[in-house]
């Protein structure tokens, strides 16, 4: 081990010899060392230190210090230090203010202090190393004796003794000890160094003693732990938590009993009286004194004799002596101990304030009696109630806990805190109703481990208060520890709410201030002293001027941007350190800025210093130039409206504010006439329906409303426009202006009107011209089928004759095709004029039936017809029209099939969707020529000139898909076969589209 100075004597050999005590120990185990000194010097503690440094890592170790003098210092761990000490030491173990040292928590946390001196031997005796100095022991012979008796009786059996220089009475005048090294001394034995048989045989109880405590702390503890169990289990039932804690009452009370039992001999009170440095007494069953010792007697000014036999109420104040009676009798009877601050009357009749500790012990005789400690506690409590009026005024409540009678006190500051009414009671429950779960649990778990560490504690919670304001605390405690133990818990709370919403505002203020100055929006923020140079910058545009703080900070403003810019800069910003600020535009690299120069004061108004403010208005600008360009397209929109147009403006109210020249000339009303008036007053009676109906309606939603109006001039004459309203719309989403652009259609409803009369005249013609057709194919058709039945009649009498049957066969075929001829006509005609009826489309039945009548031409028996029909909807479209399409391509399949074909087919796929039906319609014929192919719905073209068709039939097709808003394309090879492919669009939902509504 390395030791850095100040006691020589510390040698490698002495802490060899301590490390051996470690490992002795078990590992909880505790090494106990006692450091004697003739006072607290700045001695002691570099040894407290050098002990520190050298033991950490052991195992666990106390020192405990005392000394020779009879005045203790106030503050233990503070000290002054003017010997030189390792850095490193004082970094670790010290803390360092103005003037003084202190010992830190590292440091603190293995010493303990005692002003009583050589005294505590008689209750240690399990002391592993004793260290004192020559000059720290005492002077004289008689002294030295009772100073080695001490030192023996302190020290375990196998402890160490190190004097810090030779001393020969330690080593001549006791037996107990044998030098095994320089300086280094060890406990020859468990001897005890005097003949006096009472002290002997208290120095037996107390090893005995001490010997039943240890077992009985660990069985206590060992409870404390059964207790926390039992704690944790049984919170879902007050009932069996009572009888738990009735359980743990009557056990700690045997086991109170059973300690306080090992107190009764008589020598050992006689002992701890003699050496003991606070009053004790003790009283009998009727409260009067039988023993008293002499700090008990100079407390209160009195003799041993004068006490003896006397009743208590000799010493108690008159105010006082009900409520002491039933203290005492409570004592008696439960056997609990009691700790309390009252009053006492000295025998001069002064009244002081005292702490009363107060136990049972039963006497040889099998009475009971009252162990009394007393303590002054007047200057304290006086100094107490000066800390109560001083933690009022600074909004700091006290508290107390008194661990043994579980019971809390409170100052009456908690009132103001709390915002409760002065006579509540301050209790536990009235502490923690202020928190939230949360934060109780918090609270009580620092105070439990405040308790079990011995440590100081603090936590800030959030509170709610009786009259609903929340505010923040500190609550802190500072734990009363003896011989390991702590039974007394104090501390404050305290209201930090200014202090938290202080800290908040600041933090939100320099949140701010960092957000500001690192997002200051389109611009920087920059502070420049007089010498012209940059001592900060931030903002988001720092990389458009360009400004790296690093590369800015310490450069000025000619080093950045160059004389001619600096130049200009300069000017501004000298003003201002005169203290003008000033604001001026400037543009750097194709960009424009606006920069404001701020002069700062500093607390002697002195300007050292000016803010820059900069902000990017390039885009601002150039909104600026496009605003004026927008408002001159607007004006010259405008002067293009009035020149092309009718243009009237009104407001919310259809109040017209504005009409041009175009519309006053149409109307023949001068501008007064149309401002203050609405629109309508030019609308005839009968219109104004519509207008209100359905104009009114659209435009208040904010939608278009676009109309054709007959309007009334003043003259009475009738003009035609058609008005587009368009609504304005404000920030609330409603119109606050509406802007009507119209053209005078006139001329076109005129023309309209005149179509009108020729589209009526046409309509005549065409049902005229309908009849006709029907008349003339009626007329027609009539006779062809009159010689269609009598060439039948012919074949059944012309008998077996070739040419007769081959004659009446050419016949038929002319007549059939003449008919065919004639259908065609008048599919053509009914296409063109009928209108278009929907209805679902049955393709198994259409298709087979015109199949049917297709069997009178030559062959049909030998086609094979394939229909395949798939989809997820039906057809709705004009079954006439899908009739005629069908007709005209099977027919031309059959007609048109090879002759050396052995399986001619037509193959028919119809797929259909809500939106369409999509139909081929492939067969294995002769084919189209590819030069023809573009030119077959052409009306009359012929791709053959076998005579067998008219030139109709595919032309009707095409144009009945037209009306119908189908379309169709073929496929075709000649002598391989020909594929018709079109759609149908499906009516399946749909609506015929309604023109625009006209006024009239």
């Amino acid at each position: 081990m390395q030791f850095f100075i100040m006691n020589p004597y510390m040698t490698d050999d002495f802490f060899q010899l301590l490390s051996q005590k470690f490992k002795d120990k078990k590992e909880d185990q505790l090494v106990k060392i006692w450091l004697h000194a003739q006072s607290l010097e700045e001695n002691t503690y570099i040894n407290c230190i050098n002990l520190i440094n050298n033991l950490n890592g052991n195992g666990k170790f106390e020192i405990m210090v005392t000394h020779a003098g009879n005045l203790f210092k106030k503050d233990p761990t503070k000290f002054k230090l003017s010997q030189p000490l390792d850095e490193k030491l004082k970094e670790k173990y010290l803390l360092k203010t103005k003037d003084h040292f202190f010992l830190s928590e590292a440091s603190k946390k293995h010493i303990k202090f005692s002003s009583k001196g050589l005294n505590l031997a008689f209750y240690h005796t399990d002391i592993d190393c004793f260290i004192v100095a020559p000059q720290d022991l005492g002077i004289g012979e008689k002294q030295n004796q009772k100073t080695i008796q001490q030192i023996a009786l302190g020290l375990a059996s196998d402890g160490l003794a190190l004097l810090l220089d030779s001393n020969e009475d330690l080593r001549f005048r006791s037996s107990l000890f044998s030098k095994i090294g320089e300086n280094l001394y060890q406990k020859t034995g468990n001897n005890f160094p005097t003949d006096n048989p009472e002290l002997l045989a208290a120095r037996e109880l107390v090893i005995s003693l001490q010997s039943e405590l240890q077992q009985k702390d660990q069985e206590f503890e060992q409870l404390n732990n059964e207790i926390e169990a039992y704690n944790h289990e049984l919170e879902a039932s007050n009932e069996e938590l009572r009888a738990t804690n009735d359980e743990i009452v009557s056990t700690y009370s045997e086991l109170y009993k059973s300690n306080e039992a090992l107190k009764v001999s008589e020598n050992l009170i006689n002992t701890v009286f003699n050496t003991a440095y606070i009053g004790i007494c003790i009283l009998d069953k009727d409260g009067k004194f039988i023993k008293v010792n002499k700090d008990y007697c100079n407390l209160l000014g009195y003799t041993k004799q004068e006490l003896i036999n006397k009743h208590y109420s000799l010493v108690t104040t008159q105010s006082n002596i009900s409520d002491a009676e039933a203290l005492f009798n409570r004592i008696l009877k439960s056997g609990k101990s009691h700790v309390i601050e009252t009053k006492s009357v000295k025998k001069n009749g002064e009244v002081i304030e005292i702490l009363l500790s107060s136990s049972v012990m039963i006497l040889e005789n099998g009475d009971k009696s009252v162990v009394n400690t007393v303590r002054d506690i007047t200057e304290s409590k006086n100094l107490r109630n000066l800390l109560d009026t001083t933690l009022e005024t600074f909004k700091i409540a006290g508290w107390d806990y008194d661990i043994l009678n579980e019971k809390f006190t409170f100052t009456k500051e908690l009132y103001h805190i709390y915002d409760l009414d002065e006579g509540e009671t301050l209790d536990e429950t009235v502490a923690y109703s202020v928190m939230d779960t949360k934060e109780e649990k918090q609270v009580r778990e620092l105070i439990r481990e405040s308790i079990i560490s011995g440590d100081k504690k603090e936590i800030e919670v959030e509170i709610r208060t009786e009259k609903g304001a929340k505010k923040w605390i500190k609550i802190t405690t500072n734990p009363i520890r003896s011989l390991g133990k702590t039974y007394e818990l104090f501390g404050t709370v305290q209201d930090i709410t200014e202090v938290k919403n202080t800290e908040e505002q600041m933090r939100q203020n320099e949140q701010l201030y960092k957000t500001l100055t690192r997002n200051f929006p389109g611009g920087t923020i920059d502070i420049i002293d007089r010498n012209l140079t940059y001592v900060f910058t931030g903002g988001k545009e720092l990389e458009d001027l360009p400004q790296n703080p690093e590369e800015v900070i310490g450069k000025t403003i000619f080093e950045i941007y160059g004389v001619e810019l600096a130049e200009i800069l300069k000017d501004y910003f000298n003003r201002s350190f005169k203290g003008e600020t000033i604001t001026f535009d400037i543009e750097y690299k194709g960009k424009y800025w606006i920069a404001t120069t701020v002069p700062l004061q500093d607390s002697d108004d002195n300007i050292n210093q000016i803010m820059l403010l900069t902000q990017n208005i390039t885009e601002k600008r150039k909104a600026d130039i496009g605003l004026k360009e927008t408002h001159k397209s607007l004006s010259d929109f405008r002067k293009a409206l009035d020149i092309t147009s009718l243009v009237v403006i009104t407001d919310r109210q259809g109040v017209i504010t504005y009409v041009n020249e175009n519309l006053i000339a149409l109307s023949e009303y001068n501008e007064e006439e149309f401002l203050g008036k609405e629109f309508s007053f030019l609308i005839p009676e009968e219109s104004q329906k519509v207008l209100f109906s359905e104009g009114i309606k659209n435009i208040s939603k904010g939608d278009v409303w676009q109309a054709e109006i007959k309007c009334i001039s003043k003259s009475g004459s009738d003009f035609w426009v058609n008005i587009s309203v368009i609504p304005f719309i404000d920030n609330e989403g409603l119109p606050y202006q509406f802007l009507g652009v119209a053209n005078d259609i006139s001329e076109r409803k005129g023309a309209e009107q005149k179509l009108k009369i020729q589209n009526q005249e046409l309509t005549r013609i065409n049902a005229e011209l309908d009849r006709f057709v029907y008349s003339a194919s009626h007329d027609l058709r009539a006779p062809l089928v009159s010689i269609l039945g009598l060439l039948n009649v012919a074949r059944l009498d012309a008998g077996d004759s070739d040419n007769n049957t081959m004659y009446l066969d050419m016949m038929e075929k002319s007549v059939n095709k003449l008919d065919k001829f004639v259908q065609e006509i008048i599919d053509y005609s009914r296409n063109s004029r009928l209108e278009v009826k929907t209805e679902k489309i049955d393709f198994d039945y259409l298709v087979n039936d015109i199949f049917d009548n297709l069997k009178y031409i030559d062959g049909t028996d030998k086609v094979e017809l394939k229909l395949n029909v798939t989809g997820n909807s039906d057809l709705i479209s004009d079954s006439g029209r899908i009739r005629v399409i069908f007709n005209n391509l099977l027919s031309n399949a059959v007609i048109y099939k090879r002759s050396r074909e052995d399986q001619p087919f037509i193959h028919i796929d119809v797929a259909i969707s809500e939106k369409e039906a999509k139909i081929s319609v492939k067969d294995n014929g002769k084919g189209i020529s590819q030069e023809y192919v573009d030119k077959i719905f052409d009306m009359f073209f012929r791709a053959s000139n076998d005579g067998a068709g008219s030139g109709l039939g595919l032309y009707i097709v095409k144009e009945s898909l037209n009306i119908l808003g189908g379309d169709i394309k073929v496929e075709s090879q000649q002598n391989i076969g020909s594929n018709f492919i079109f759609n149908v669009p499906n009516k399946i939902g749909q609506e015929n589209a309604l023109p625009n509504p006209t006024l009239s």
